[in-house]
């Protein structure tokens, strides 16, 4: 009995200790398989946007990306998803701002392949925004608080003005892949099956 509260509790030090590392050392690891969400909200704004941005700021890429992609959704419902190879051989660091684009159809934007789509959500102030940001291949280092969107409407093909207000981000976030959190369960689980018989 003895060895099974010390298993116990082995098991949940070793959980703690990973949930910590994670949340400190690897919570801004982007990886390919994963999932940089971003969560936000709009209210009506002038001039009408016809454009959104996701910025990275400076980032770290670790490893080449090849592509990024980014997938701009109201609630569950998708408005518009659209893919660049800019830079996807580099690595180093990398200025990504703007990450990726939309546009709504009738704009004039046209930086770096931006995704058509529908911004009616947007200009009516009732979108509940996400965005999912992936990467192909690889791993780049993002500083999570210098996030940002950026959102206006389009004077030139390169050039926007901003509308005011500006998107509202409420929750940034990396989503691990599932695969990754069976993995780490398994990993806990034969620590504590190793412990448990010692």
């Amino acid at each position: 009995m003895r060895n099974v509260t010390r298993g116990a509790r082995f098991a949940l030090f070793i959980v703690a200790l990973v949930c910590a590392t994670t949340t400190t050392t690897h919570a801004a690891i982007l990886s390919a398989g994963q999932v940089l969400q971003v969560f936000f909200t709009v209210a009506p704004a002038a001039p009408t946007p016809d454009v959104l941005t996701l910025n990275l700021g400076l980032v770290n890429v670790l490893a080449a990306h090849t592509s990024r992609t980014g997938a701009l959704f109201d609630g569950n419902t998708l408005l518009g998803t659209g893919s660049t190879t800019l830079f996807g051989g580099f690595t180093g660091p990398l200025s990504l701002s703007p990450a990726r684009s939309w546009r709504s159809p009738s704009s004039i934007w046209d930086f770096d392949n931006p995704a058509v789509a529908n911004f009616t959500p947007i200009q009516n102030g009732t979108n509940n925004g996400r965005v999912d940001f992936t990467i192909q291949t690889g791993a780049m280092d993002i500083d999570l608080n210098n996030v940002s969107l950026g959102m206006g409407q389009a004077i030139a093909p390169n050039i926007f003005i901003n509308s005011v207000p500006q998107p509202v981000i409420t929750s940034v976030q990396i989503v691990p892949e599932p695969a990754g959190l069976v993995a780490l369960l398994g990993l806990v689980a034969m620590l504590v099956g190793q412990r448990s018989r010692h």
